[in-house]
């Protein structure tokens, strides 16, 4: 894993592009958006001063660190997988969204991917729908409008290495 793909990972969600992580950014890399409950827990728990000399607990540094890695990880296997679709011929996002968007609401929620998916007897997970929706949303409202949608299926990454596509990361 090299640096630039660390650096726009966290550009992905650096969502006002000051080059910093700030604790809402923070809380949509690390939670599950439609998980109120889990993110209520999370963020409510009790504060505490940390020094800069600090540490974490080992397990949770551990975890962080696992996690911070496993997206890295998905993030590179997106971008290769944007890119393969940006170099099909017949592919329009205009066409893709209206697709999903099949009662025309201007917005993608998690009903509209279920039934798309369910259109061609994918099987999806619920987490699945949940990680396309934090992925791509801007807000916590769990709509994707053809904007977020538009730049979430654009490849952004320039210099990843194909190296990477062959890495196989334990997700589990």
């Amino acid at each position: 894993m090299s640096e630039v793909e660390c650096f726009h990972m966290f550009r992905f969600f650096d969502r006002d592009n000051d080059g910093l992580l700030d604790f809402e950014d923070f809380l949509q890399l690390c939670l599950p958006v439609l998980d109120a409950s889990l993110r209520a827990k999370a963020s409510q728990r009790m504060n505490y001063e940390v020094c800069t000399d600090d540490r974490l607990q080992h397990n949770v540094e551990f975890e962080l660190s696992r996690l911070l890695e496993k997206e890295i990880h998905f993030h590179i296997k997106v971008e290769i997988e944007k890119k393969e679709l940006e170099q099909c011929d017949d592919f329009n996002t205009v066409a893709v969204f209206s697709n999903i968007d099949t009662l025309n609401y201007g917005y993608l929620d998690f009903d509209q991917f279920k039934n798309f998916y369910h259109k061609f007897k994918s099987e999806i997970l619920k987490e699945d729908i949940n990680a396309i929706i934090r992925r791509m949303s801007n807000s916590t409202d769990s709509k994707i409008t053809f904007r977020e949608f538009s730049l979430g299926i654009t490849p952004e990454l320039n210099g990843l290495s194909t190296e990477t596509v062959g890495v196989d990361f334990n997700v589990d």
